[in-house]
């Protein structure tokens, strides 16, 4: 099986998993295309490139208040049209990963038979949902629609496909489901063992007659390790207690938890836009991922321990919480227990991306567009695998 922390390397292309043998381009190149849900994202680098960040703009309002604002207070300039954030591609090495379009998710939803898409997590996966909605063209209107409430309120997708020449239409319910502190998490085994009143978001995968996505992801409010262990222990579990006839129904997957940058790169700004939030810096404009895992595992050790330990950062254990993510659902997949749960590996491209954050007050959210969008790419890309997985009946 793949080894999370083989596919992490000094460079930015990884080594193959330990315990294999050495292949050559072309036969890695076969095995990837044939193994895209294990291999996408396990190895690539950042490209500049303004063509993607012009035909990936979207209506944004940044993130949550006003003193977040991203877009609407950059001024763009000939050599910078753009937020530098919004302007970084993801070049695989294995796998090409697909940019999203509203005509290509429905296709691919038309093709599994999808209807709903539950999001559950704390506010990175919000994030999630905030950038897939705005990917797909339904990006908020006003400010009061990225506030807290907007965030949590489900949205509609419109699709059409073609039955015999006639025009069907169809939509795509996007639920997002905030689950932030353990005992939320400790919520959910209580739901899965009939121990409460199935809630409405139960509901919204258990009475769908189609077939429901699960987006899961727990971490940045855990405190230790244990901690981590049970959340993520509560939502495979919630996940399993499905009834048979709507767990035939699940295409899960699992996202993992990506740390913040400590000291991170603020976006570009004007003098007068630094009155709005101080926090920001003026005129950066050397905002770039890192080259490789190296190169971000050296600003790791650049940081004194002290700092994350006063501001009382759990950064530093996300890696060990993925890790033991991985090894579980990679056991449940040989042991083929159902439903499967897929792991979306958005981590080692998003460590490098220190760059697009919200603020220096803020290492952790990122402001929309950016980084987030290839979290929901990735997510897209998956869904398309799935339509030719053998393991899909």
């Amino acid at each position: 099986p793949l080894d999370l922390q083989s596919v992490i390397s000094s460079t930015s292309s990884s080594s193959p998993p330990s315990g294999t043998k050495t292949e050559t381009n072309e036969e890695r190149s076969v095995a990837a295309k044939d193994n895209c849900l294990e291999l996408r994202g396990s190895s690539g680098q950042w490209v500049q490139d303004w063509q993607y960040a012009n035909r990936s703009q979207y209506r944004s309002h940044g993130s949550y208040g006003t003193d977040h604002l991203a877009s609407q207070l950059f001024t763009p300039s000939k050599e910078t049209p753009f937020r530098l954030s919004t302007s970084w591609r993801w070049q695989d090495d294995n796998c090409p990963v697909s940019e999203i379009t509203n005509q290509g998710f429905c296709r691919v939803c038309e093709k599994l038979g999808v209807t709903r898409i539950l999001i559950l997590g704390d506010s990175l996966n919000i994030q999630f949902t905030m950038a897939l909605k705005s990917l797909l063209g339904f990006s908020p209107k006003t400010k009061r629609g990225y506030g807290f409430n907007g965030q949590l309120r489900q949205t509609k997708i419109p699709c059409s496909f073609s039955n015999n020449g006639t025009k069907e239409i169809f939509h795509v319910t996007l639920m997002p489901y905030r689950r932030s502190p353990l005992t939320d998490f400790d919520y959910l085994k209580s739901e899965a063992l009939n121990l409460t009143t199935p809630n409405s978001y139960r509901l919204f995968v258990q009475n769908n007659p189609n077939r429901t996505v699960i987006l899961a992801n727990t971490g940045p409010w855990m405190h230790n390790k244990n901690d981590y262990r049970r959340a993520f222990s509560n939502v495979v579990y919630w996940i399993e207690s499905f009834p048979d006839i709507a767990k035939k129904k699940i295409y899960a997957f699992y996202r993992p938890s990506i740390p913040g940058h400590f000291q991170c790169s603020p976006p570009i700004l004007t003098e007068v836009d630094q009155k709005i939030n101080s926090s920001y810096i003026k005129n950066m404009t050397t905002e770039s991922p890192y080259q490789n895992y190296g190169e971000y595992r050296e600003y790791i050790h650049q940081i004194p321990l002290d700092q994350y330990l006063e501001k009382k950062l759990n950064w530093l254990d996300f890696e060990d919480y993925n890790q033991y993510s991985y090894d579980v659902l990679q056991n449940r997949s040989r042991e083929q227990q159902e439903p499967k749960i897929h792991w979306l590996n958005i981590f080692n491209s998003s460590v490098l991306r220190k760059d697009g954050h919200i603020s220096s007050e803020d290492c952790l959210h990122y402001s929309y567009g950016g980084p987030v969008d290839w979290w929901v790419h990735f997510f897209y890309s998956m869904l398309g695998d799935l339509i030719e997985s053998p393991d899909i009946k």
